[in-house]
């Protein structure tokens, strides 16, 4: 039995919507007429997957090994593949399906894709910070020519909140403002709420021997850095006896934009 193709053409879905394929791109009932006996799937191979991992587009079938072979949930699935392509930012990605026989009712399930050019970010604009768009700009990833892709906006704000509180904002939050599904040349805006710059209050130690002057970082009234206290306890820990754990705790008054931090022996790290 001759391989059948399946072609369906279109964009890649929005984000959470099956959009069902044009009539006009649905094979014949000729075409369709030898899968009239049921088939099982053998597996699912996908052709072009790069830049995507493989098994990315594959899982996105969900078709099951040696399960029925179910054309709406085929289609279903091949529209779910796009998606996956749109997520890493190829909006313009085709998939063509074949259905190769690999004896008895069996077939493979061949996913042809065709990547097209990927949506890359035009510009973007930050709106309530004080840094440096391009110091922003670099800390989030989200730069001009950049490849938009879904995991890149999502991870941006934890970026900024990192690199913020990197400068005493213990407080900062961040937002994308929501990206038209399929935009070839986002233009987009980043809301940034900075909050007040915090320091560093009083340094304690408990069960701990006070280091040498110049051996920690923390400095009382320096801008509060989370990485500063970390690596501080690891200084610590490398002065104090072997196998020792030493951890921080960090109390925040906010009333005052100071940060306390207590360093102890056995304490679990607190924020």
């Amino acid at each position: 039995m001759a391989a059948l193709s399946c072609s369906v053409g279109g964009c890649a879905a929005a984000r959470g919507q099956v959009v069902p394929a044009p009539l006009g791109d649905l094979p014949s009932a000729a075409e369709a007429a030898p899968l009239s006996a049921p088939s099982t799937v053998d597996e699912v191979e996908v052709v072009g997957a790069d830049p995507v991992p493989e098994t990315a587009a594959a899982r996105a079938f969900d078709l099951g090994f040696s399960a029925p072979l179910d054309p709406a949930k085929l289609e279903r699935g091949r529209v779910a593949a796009e998606q996956v392509y749109a997520d890493f930012g190829y909006p313009d990605t085709h998939i063509r399906v074949e259905l190769v026989p690999v004896g008895g009712a069996r077939v493979r399930v061949v996913a042809r894709v065709s990547l097209g050019a990927p949506a890359r970010i035009a510009a973007i604009t930050f709106v309530g910070a004080t840094a440096a768009p391009a110091d922003l700009g670099r800390a989030s990833g989200l730069v001009p020519g950049a490849i938009c892709s879904r995991a890149l906006l999502e991870d941006a704000p934890r970026r900024l909140r990192f690199f913020l509180a990197e400068r005493g904002h213990v407080d900062a939050s961040a937002t994308v403002d929501p990206v038209t599904t399929g935009t070839r040349e986002p233009r987009l805006v980043v809301r940034v709420s900075e909050g007040p710059a915090h320091s560093v209050g009083r340094i304690r130690f408990q069960g701990v021997d006070a280091p040498p002057p110049g051996a920690l970082r923390l400095r009382e009234g320096a801008p509060f850095r989370p990485t500063d206290a970390r690596a501080d306890a690891d200084v610590l820990g490398a002065l104090a006896p072997p196998g020792t754990n030493i951890a921080h705790h960090v109390a925040i008054d906010r009333r005052a934009r100071r940060v306390d931090v207590t360093f102890a022996r056995g304490l679990p790290d607190i924020y």
